[in-house]
């Protein structure tokens, strides 16, 4: 299915004001924005739970994401902002059996062949792109975690920095990066 619907970018730095002391000089801080995006909290704030909780070290990425927010949804690790956090799953490359992994995590492809002059129709499902989940979640706040970036898409508004798009993105207002995991902020 081609996307019919065009990705409505905001750089994810927008929201960062004069009085968020801990951005100046930072750097792969994709987590800590991501978070300041979905939680609706100051990027100082982000910052020091990101800090804490997720073991992230000022100027450093932050490692084991996915795992640590898996903690959130199950309490293991304290919720930010007073929003619960919902794993709505994960690509299925990744083979992971989290207990929320769900279909709607993947949308399915419909196959037809031919075999000996009978019709046969296969559903198969492969896993979100970014520009996919956009065009199919357009309400609701969502951290996506994509290779070694996390971002945010709020009522379906991309969140991110600019040096992150795919080139689709710049060019075509598509986004072919894969979804490897999906989370939901409520």
């Amino acid at each position: 299915m081609k996307l019919d619907v065009t990705i409505n970018f905001k750089n994810g730095y927008d929201a960062i004001t004069s009085n968020d002391s801990r951005a100046i000089g930072e750097k792969n801080d994709c987590v800590v924005r991501a978070f300041m995006n979905a939680f609706d909290v100051p990027y100082n704030g982000a910052h020091r739970f990101v800090s804490k909780h997720f073991g992230r070290e000022r100027r450093q990425g932050t490692s084991n994401t996915a795992g640590k927010l898996m903690k959130m949804t199950t309490k293991l690790l304290p919720n930010l902002n007073g929003k619960k956090v919902i794993h709505i799953g994960s690509h299925p490359s990744k083979g992971r059996t989290y207990r929320k992994q769900l279909l709607n995590m993947q949308y399915p492809i419909y196959k037809e062949t031919i075999v000996d002059g009978e019709l046969i129709k296969e559903k198969t499902y492969a896993g979100y792109t970014v520009g996919k989940f956009i065009q199919q979640h357009q309400t609701g706040t969502f951290l996506l975690l994509v290779s070694k970036h996390a971002l945010t898409v709020k009522d379906g508004v991309m969140l991110d920095n600019a040096n992150h798009n795919d080139p689709l993105l710049v060019n075509q207002r598509r986004d072919q990066r894969r979804c490897e995991e999906i989370f939901q902020v409520k």
